[in-house]
């Protein structure tokens, strides 16, 4: 580790910044719905969108991103520019602007809030909690909004043991018991379906015996008419070798839902240098290797990060687009565009010759990641939408 002043305030303000934004999570929803308001009041939108504005460059600028990123186009706020498959946007009750994204831009098709887990409780009763989170003052906006979007709650299977994933496995009526909780939170709240989230927490080579409940899941939800989205890993990582998830799962699932959210982002996460979010040789890969023959590729929802990374010697930070922009004001910023991986590298120099590297989403880089879902015939997942800079969402 090197010694360096100028690196550890830098740092410092990565640091403060996402300590400012998790303890914002304890506001009240009316505490931060205000704050937000009280913020966008001041900004004057634009009369034109980003591509006509001629913002959608490989030879960015900070000054550029600064004083553009929360200038949205208002007379294309309800216009879809992305029409080859269906837009999913991730909310999170942690972060309080992805609220008024989705009140505000009718882009989406469908929106997850981040709200629900459901826990096996002893004797294999089941209850969904999470429903303190859920605001129907905003839900109801939302659909004021936008009259074809469909609300889909993620449902993470929260704090399972192992023991607790072998006694549902084993018990069909746990299965029905299971779905059942499921379905009458989601009708008793309104809701249009739901987002699961489980083959990232299933016990190993347990694939067979998920595959098995999801197939118990869809028969309810087809007949409750209710909307099924599943979330799978990339089926390729960094070292281009298979995961946990293969074209054989897939090929079993697809029959089952109705999409699947595909996690095509954090490709360089835990290899211990700084590197690209998605690539997109990557992405293409990813979708490819699970529908060679594109049978399914209208259910694969493409996923988009709307965040990044800070790295340097120190190591990573993630970044949300408040910390992104005050961290590019904090020293001269330089964007270079990475041709290989596609996306921009904004490189820092921050005295006694060291270096930072940001890598957030451009523009640019979410522009040609659109073209390329368009190319492959699948729809777009965001990972989340309150994460972004609003002006992103001109391109959607």
């Amino acid at each position: 580790m090197l010694d360096n002043m100028s690196l550890y305030k830098v740092f410092v303000i990565v640091v403060l910044l996402a300590c400012a934004y998790y303890a914002s999570s304890t506001l009240s929803k009316a505490s931060k719905k205000k704050s937000k308001q009280e913020k966008t009041s001041k900004v004057k939108l634009a009369k034109t969108n980003v591509l006509d504005r001629g913002l959608v460059v490989e030879n960015v600028k900070a000054a550029d991103v600064v004083g553009n990123h929360a200038k949205y186009c208002e007379k294309e706020k309800n216009i879809r520019q992305f029409g080859s498959g269906d837009v999913l946007g991730y909310v999170t009750p942690w972060n309080s602007h992805g609220y008024d994204v989705a009140k505000t831009f009718a882009k989406f098709s469908m929106i997850s809030p981040v709200w629900l887990q459901i826990k096996r409780k002893p004797r294999g009763k089941f209850l969904v909690t999470g429903t303190h989170d859920i605001d129907k003052g905003w839900v109801k906006d939302v659909r004021s909004a936008n009259a074809d979007v469909q609300i889909l709650p993620r449902i993470l299977f929260d704090g399972w043991t192992g023991q607790d994933f072998k006694s549902l496995f084993t018990s069909e009526d746990e299965i029905e018991d299971m779905i059942g909780a499921i379905t009458k939170s989601l009708f008793e709240y309104g809701m249009d379906g739901a987002v699961l989230e489980l083959w990232s927490q299933m016990p190993p080579r347990k694939s067979k015996e998920i595959i098995h409940v999801m197939s118990h899941v869809s028969e309810v939800f087809r007949e409750k008419d209710l909307t099924l989205v599943f979330v799978i890993p990339p089926p390729i990582s960094i070292e281009g070798k298979a995961t946990s998830f293969t074209r054989d799962h897939f090929t079993q699932l697809a029959p089952l839902v109705d999409a699947f959210s595909l996690m095509t982002y954090d490709f360089s996460v835990g290899s211990g240098k700084a590197g690209p979010n998605a690539p997109m040789s990557w992405m293409k890969a990813c979708v490819e290797n699970l529908d060679p023959e594109q049978e399914h590729r209208r259910k694969i929802l493409l996923g988009l990060n709307f965040y990044g990374y800070l790295f340097s010697s120190q190591g990573g930070a993630p970044l949300i687009g408040d910390q992104y922009i005050k961290v590019i004001q904090s020293y001269g910023s330089s964007f270079l565009w990475d041709s290989s991986s596609q996306e921009h590298v904004v490189q820092q120099n921050v005295g006694n010759d060291e270096k930072t590297f940001v890598m957030f989403p451009t523009l640019k880089s979410i522009q040609i990641r659109l073209e390329l879902a368009k190319e492959l015939g699948t729809g777009i997942a965001i990972w989340e939408i309150g994460q972004g800079l609003d002006y992103f969402y001109d391109l959607l």
